[in-house]
């Protein structure tokens, strides 16, 4: 069944793959013409830094909960910091022991999941669809950000969302010249669309796959700060949309964070130590006619029916099930997300939603469904070994003895 599965994909890959082709040649004949003349930018002092362990997993995570920790902590309770920092060295000590599992372990290195080609055809299909579904979007509701981005139909958005992971996986193995097409496109397909995180797991993913080998030091420093601009002024820019005056772009970032760290404290004032919902969000994440997770929370916290708000990665796992929900999941988070650093394509793309999830929190469908991946490849990498014939006209499937 699965080898049917496998060899059905990839005919309909090569298939949609002839279809673009046409049109990426004519992109190569563009961007042959304009290369020459767009400017390579570097700067000295920061080409002799080193950004590479930046991306390394514990490194980064620690980085941007330090930070939140430290911009919004005085909004939380002795109680509430404790379970915080608790949470935190579960991710940690998950992360590390995932990365312990990955060295112990021996897998085959002619995996289909380690397959750049393989990669290439899930991106082509994923971004396609995704591509498709934001003209939708657009076209039924007209341009969100410019209006109300709230009440969008979920079989429409959803979908739009598979830019991301389309333009990582595509990525993974392009040249130069098609990597930056597909970030800027995929960056305006999903601003169009009016939300942020996964505008900013797709910038984190890039600059997960392009250091050093698309770009330099200089370019992903500036992409650091432009993706830091962009995300304060987003804020800035929806909240002046809904009608709110008197705040600075910067001020109002913080605002937002510190209310963040005021819903975690109060979810658990009501929620320590065994939980509240027991599960209820939990189930909410599926698709279908109920509430949302977030809006669940915002029901909880007195906010409008409609409205949805954030606590923190912590916030729905302590909601649901206490304490102990908080260390189990955050456990599973870091030990998945170390788990795919055998994955390069599929770690970008986790580390992208991880690192804003730590003010957002990890509850869309789309996003548990990435995190549960890694989990699964590493089973079958252990028990199985795919591979791609050069010939393309069968995939074999062979079992390990």
């Amino acid at each position: 069944m699965i080898e049917d599965l496998i060899r059905r994909f990839s005919y309909f890959a090569c298939s949609l793959s002839r279809v673009i082709q046409p049109i990426s040649k004519r992109y190569i004949k563009v961007y042959s013409r304009v290369k020459d003349n767009i400017p390579r930018i570097e700067i000295g002092a920061l080409e002799k830094l080193d950004l590479a362990p930046m991306f390394n997993p514990i490194n980064a995570v620690s980085l941007v909960v330090l930070l939140f920790y430290l911009l919004s902590f005085r909004s939380m309770s002795p109680i509430s910091r404790a379970i915080f920092s608790l949470g935190y060295v579960s991710l940690i000590s998950g992360m590390y022991l995932g990365g312990r599992y990955i060295e112990r372990r021996k897998f085959s290195e002619s995996s289909i999941f380690l397959d750049k080609n393989f990669f290439k055809g899930i991106g082509i299909l994923l971004y396609s669809v995704g591509a498709l579904f934001c003209v939708l979007v657009t076209i039924s509701q007209g341009v969100p950000i410019l209006g109300k981005i709230f009440g969008l139909p979920p079989e429409l958005v959803i979908p739009a969302f598979l830019v991301v992971p389309g333009a990582i996986f595509l990525s993974y193995s392009a040249r130069k010249e098609y990597f930056y097409a597909l970030f800027i496109l995929g960056f305006v397909f999903l601003f169009g669309i009016g939300y942020r995180t996964p505008v900013v797991a797709l910038i984190i993913g890039g600059l997960v796959l392009g250091y050093k080998r698309v770009f330099s030091t200089t370019v992903a420093i500036l992409s650091s700060l432009a993706l830091i601009s962009y995300v304060v002024l987003y804020g800035w820019f929806k909240a002046v949309m809904v009608g709110w005056r008197g705040f600075s772009p910067l001020s109002l970032a913080l605002e937002r964070m510190k209310f963040t760290s005021h819903v975690f404290d109060y979810i658990v004032s009501i929620s320590y130590p065994w939980g509240l919902t027991r599960g209820d969000l939990l189930l909410s994440i599926f698709p279908g006619p109920g509430i949302g997770p977030r809006t669940m929370i915002s029901n909880v916290f007195g906010g409008r029916p409609e409205a949805t708000i954030t606590s923190t990665i912590f916030g729905p796992p302590m909601l649901d099930f206490g304490v102990l929900g908080v260390v189990v999941f955050s456990f599973l988070i870091g030990f998945s997300l170390s788990i795919s650093l055998k994955c390069k394509p599929l770690y970008a793309l986790l580390l992208g939603y991880l690192l804003p999830g730590i003010e957002t929190g990890i509850v869309d469908f789309l996003i548990i469904t990435y995190f549960l991946l890694p989990l699964l490849i590493a089973f079958s990498l252990e028990k199985t070994s795919y591979s791609l014939p050069r010939n393309n006209n069968h995939v074999s499937f062979n079992r390990n003895s």
